[in-house]
């Protein structure tokens, strides 16, 4: 009893002495504060092993609350005796929570204060007991408190009756070193700046000058750019005879092998005419008609000088070339030869001709020649009304793009939505279907009837022809409606796949079916010169109404291209224009997840 009773005494003195701490409601028992003590003990020694003394301090810990168990005992079986009832078992006290505290200084981080007051609070924490660590920041020391007062000197009894020194005279020695006190504390801080100053400037004029041409070479190259050093009349004189002699002489050697190879070649081309049957329309004479139908007089007129009436058989039964042969007479009766190209050139020009002109001259060559150079667009329209529908279509795709565009807007609806039919099932041209449209086309141009077509082959085999650009041009003037329809046909023969090839197909309202914004991004990746001019193959109302859509910078542009081309260069431009809006939609295919299909109708 004296035990507990001195316990309890110690515990009411160490929480008095603790400072600050709430005073409790009720009566602690000193079982009870004898354990706070020792969570207090344990609380110092693990902030002491958790954090430096000169860091964090201990601000003890004071009770919170505690639980009294008094349970009496019962029996389980009765007539047995057994003490039951209340005051049958000592009552017990257990602790239940405690709250402790530390200080600490105001520049250590507050997080890392948070993360020691967690692992204070579950070591010491066990049981049910629960102990709550609170972090108090303390504030700094002030400056004033941190530095000790000046100890006062201590009275000189006999410095009272010492008299004062006089003033010293101020003297230039004296100035100098009173200067020279002041300012030498100083020093380094000014040397620092000086140092500093310097080396600046001397980056800056490094900088300039890496790289800048110094000024020698600066008068070096303005005396190159003014024709060198002077010199002398004379000398400047001598310099360009010279000059003019190496010239002449290097014009003479020049001329002297350009009359040798006219020399040989002219030998060659009268052994190759000599040996040449008569009947046997040679390379000599095709390039003459070709020369002939373009209208290069000057060429043609040297080939005869030079060959004579041995090539005079080029002319011969050829009545569509008679407008020709009277203006190319007209011309030769009055040629001066000298105006002419000379021997070797001609000589040179003819070898590069002639062998073009084999190239040109094969069989495969014949059917794109001729459909090329004996056609126009209604010849086209009314050959492919009495093909059949196959063999229009054939037809169709192997004329230039730039004459597609007029025929596909002067076909027939019935005969262009055939024509389209047949491209989408197909990229290939069986040689049996070459021969028959090249058939075809000599029974046109000789005013015979067109044979009868050949037996059904497969499609799928034989030489590629271009159906995707083809239907560029087809599907522009095909109704939606059709179009549509058209797809729905193919896809369905196609077992509901599209082929690959079709994301080659561009046309004009593929453009106007997509999103806006997804429609100025495409047009964005495509060349604004060949965008232009495909747009110039377009239909004139559809054209104006695109371009009236677009943004004032996107027309501006389009506009000044348009106005650039001359008419040789839109065919070659909206062919870059439509390879780029391919490439365009395959990539919005692939980015955007938009389908080929949803476009075309």
């Amino acid at each position: 009893m004296r035990v507990r009773i001195a316990l309890f005494l110690f515990a009411v003195i160490s929480a008095s002495g603790a400072g600050a701490r709430s005073v409790p409601e009720k009566s602690i028992p000193p079982s009870v504060m004898l354990e706070v003590n020792v969570v207090e003990s344990q609380f110092n020694t693990a902030l002491a092993d958790d954090c430096a003394p000169d860091r964090c301090y201990s601000k003890g810990c004071s009770y919170q609350d505690h639980i009294t168990l008094d349970q009496p005992r019962t029996t389980s079986l009765p007539g047995l005796p057994a003490e039951q009832g209340p005051g049958s078992v000592a009552p017990q006290d257990y602790l239940t929570r405690v709250r402790c505290g530390f200080s600490h200084e105001k520049n250590v981080d507050a997080a890392d204060v948070q993360k020691l007051a967690n692992r204070l609070r579950r070591r010491l924490s066990h049981g049910w007991l629960t102990v709550s660590v609170v972090p108090q920041a303390l504030e700094p020391i002030p400056k004033s408190l941190s530095e000790s007062a000046p100890d006062e000197p201590e009275e000189d009894p006999d410095a009272a009756d010492e008299e004062p020194l006089p003033p010293q005279e101020l003297t230039a020695e004296l100035a100098l070193q009173q200067f020279w006190n002041e300012i030498l504390p100083h020093v380094w801080w000014m040397a620092l700046i000086l140092f500093a100053t310097f080396a600046l400037l001397v980056l800056i004029w490094a900088a300039r000058r890496l790289g800048a041409p110094s000024l020698e070479d600066k008068m070096l190259e303005a005396q190159l750019a003014n024709g060198g050093p002077p010199a002398d009349p004379d000398e400047q004189a001598a310099a360009a005879e010279a000059a003019a002699a190496e010239a002449e002489a290097v014009q003479r050697e020049q001329q002297e092998l350009d009359e040798d190879f006219a020399d040989e070649q002219e030998r060659v081309w009268n052994d190759r005419l000599e040996k040449m049957p008569p009947e046997e329309d040679g390379i000599i004479a095709r390039l003459l008609r070709e020369w002939l139908k373009a209208g290069d007089y000057p060429r043609l007129a040297r080939a005869l000088i030079v060959f004579g009436d041995r090539v005079s058989r080029a002319f011969e039964d050829t009545p569509e070339l008679a407008v020709k042969k009277v203006e190319f007479a007209s011309y030769f009766r009055e040629v001066d030869e000298g105006t002419l190209p000379s021997r070797a050139k001609f000589f040179r020009d003819l070898n590069q001709q002639a062998m073009a002109s084999m190239l040109l001259s094969q069989d495969d060559v014949q059917l794109y020649r001729s459909l090329r150079e004996d056609f126009g667009a209604s010849g086209y329209v009314s050959l492919m009304n009495d093909l059949p529908s196959r063999y229009g279509a054939l037809l169709f795709a192997l004329i230039g793009e730039q004459e597609q565009q007029e025929v596909a807007a002067l076909l027939p609806d019935d005969v262009r939505n055939a024509a389209a039919r047949e491209l989408l099932m197909s990229t290939r041209m069986a040689m049996s279907e070459s021969r028959y449209l090249m058939s075809c086309v000599e029974a046109v141009r000789e005013g015979q009837d067109l044979p009868a077509p050949p037996a059904v082959t497969a499609r799928e085999h034989g030489p590629a022809v271009d159906s995707a650009g083809a239907l560029s041009a087809l599907l522009s003037h095909v109704s939606s409606a059709d179009r549509q329809a058209l797809f729905a046909e193919a896809l369905r023969k196609n077992a509901g796949a599209a082929p690959q090839w079709y994301e080659n197909i561009v046309f004009n309202h593929m453009l106007t079916a997509l999103p806006d914004e997804t429609k100025n991004d495409l047009l964005l990746e495509v060349d604004i010169r060949g965008l232009a001019a495909w747009l110039l193959t377009q239909p004139t109302g559809w054209r104006q109404a695109f371009v009236g859509e677009l943004s004032d910078a996107l027309q501006r542009a389009i506009r000044q291209n348009t106005a650039a081309f001359t008419s040789g260069d839109i065919a070659r431009w909206a062919r870059r224009g439509r390879e780029g809006l391919v490439k365009a939609f395959q990539t919005t295919y692939a980015r955007r997840g938009i389908k080929f299909v949803d476009l075309v109708a």
